[in-house]
């Protein structure tokens, strides 16, 4: 199971997790697709990293752990248990 703490809402973007198919999805008016995504585990150490498709970041096969996301300015928390 994937979480993030919580599904994330600002007023330049909401994060949603759809759990079956291992994707974050990016709700924004703000251009998320060709952006460039990293995702750390808590060493710091870079585990995945990628381009934004169709408001979507792809995170099958992460192993159990907290991570984080960064995207450009933003990072976001992410929990696999």
């Amino acid at each position: 199971a994937l979480s993030i703490n919580p599904v994330i809402t600002s007023n330049e973007i909401s994060i949603y997790l759809n759990f079956a198919r291992n994707i974050i999805h990016l709700n924004s008016n703000r251009k998320f697709n060709d952006k460039k995504y990293k995702i750390f585990n808590t060493a710091g150490q870079l585990v995945r990293s990628g381009s934004i498709e169709n408001k979507q970041i792809k995170i099958e096969k992460l192993d159990k752990g907290i991570f984080y996301v960064n995207i450009e300015s933003m990072s976001l928390k992410l929990i696999v248990n």
